[in-house]
């Protein structure tokens, strides 16, 4: 039995990491090893890609969709354990009383999860209840990622069923506004809105040089520096965020380049475009978009993958979710599998 050949996002993906490695390299001395760790974190999830591609050939498809519908009746357990209040909460996120987390690092990893295992479980009743979960997360952008890509991947049916229901919706939150006038959907600004603040905040947040900057006007004075009753307070945080770190980049030649360093930002910074940019600078954020091309164009990159990781892409745009641990595995694994059952395949065809 031949060898699997490497697809193109896998090879797309190492030149990133490449990226992500001399950018962590060339800011060791302020950095120190966070930036190391980070990398060696990204190549850690790509492991479940070379472990999928490995157990593929002898569990066959039904087998392997069959337990990510496991997974799926686990997490509605666990979502009625929280309800119930049966299992505690943990995180930064244990005091957010009306959000299912799953005890991850937040519902924003377990929204894109349940998209995930929505296009993979074989059961109507299981993608229902991922459906269910992804709502009780309310993570807005992935939400609207979600029926972006459900359309996509049945561009007919589906397109025609978002049609309907939309208008349906809409009458019905017009006819009921105490039921939506406290939620986080009402809370969203227009892409209009959201531009202008960003703009605003860019020309007026200050040109930091270090990373103590940064962390002495997120990290200290956030509350100093954000006004929380304008517009949607969660987009506040992110403008001042996004634009101190876009401002950043004029500091050298060396930080416009090759950015900051993997990890140089903490923990969130709520928009993974944007924090490629920030720690990768040009060059690794060419390189990072340049890996989810091929992953959501290229022939050889399985459709489940695509779909996952389309949701995955469009959530970036607020959620830094290319580097969570249980997004990318779950890709990954599902790219390993599928794309060693097609080449399988086609090796044994006559």
């Amino acid at each position: 039995m031949s060898a699997i050949p490497v697809p193109s996002f896998v090879w797309a993906f190492a030149a990133y990491l490449a990226a992500s490695l001399f950018s962590a390299l060339v800011n060791h001395a302020t950095l120190g090893p966070t930036g190391l760790v980070y990398v060696a974190r990204q190549a850690q999830y790509f492991v479940w890609f070379l472990i999928a591609a490995q157990f593929a050939p002898s569990i066959s498809e039904r087998t392997f969709k069959r337990g990510f519908g496991v997974i799926a009746g686990i997490l509605l357990i666990w979502w009625i354990g929280e309800l119930l209040q049966l299992v505690p909460k943990i995180g930064r996120f244990s005091t957010v009383g009306d959000r299912l987390t799953l005890n991850t690092s937040g519902p924003y990893e377990t929204a894109i999860l349940a998209v995930i295992i929505f296009f993979v479980a074989p059961a109507r009743w299981q993608k229902i209840v991922m459906f269910a979960v992804l709502l009780a997360t309310q993570s807005r952008i992935t939400i609207a990622a979600f029926l972006v890509v459900w359309a996509v991947a049945r561009p007919g049916r589906n397109a025609l069923l978002i049609t309907l229901i939309v208008p349906i919706a809409l009458v019905f939150a017009a006819a009921s506004p105490d039921l939506f006038q406290a939620g986080r959907l009402t809370q969203t600004q227009s892409p209009a809105a959201m531009l202008q603040d960003l703009r605003d905040r860019f020309d007026t947040v200050m040109h930091i040089t270090s990373i103590a900057d940064y962390r002495a006007l997120v990290s200290q004075g956030l509350h100093d520096n954000v006004d929380y009753q304008t517009g949607d307070a969660s987009f506040q945080v992110r403008a001042f965020k996004w634009a101190l770190i876009i401002k950043s980049l004029g500091a050298s030649t060396t930080q416009f380049l090759f950015g900051w360093g993997p990890g140089a930002w903490g923990l969130a910074v709520d928009g993974h475009y944007v924090r490629f940019l920030g720690e990768g600078g040009i060059v690794g954020f060419i390189a990072a978009m340049y890996f989810f091309a091929l992953s959501l164009t290229g022939r050889d990159a399985p459709r489940i993958y695509r779909l996952g990781f389309f949701c995955m892409a469009l959530s970036c745009i607020f959620i830094d979710a290319a580097t969570s641990s249980k997004v990318m595995s779950t890709l990954w694994m599902l790219a390993g599998y599928f794309h060693s059952r097609r080449y399988r395949r086609s090796e044994n065809a006559p």
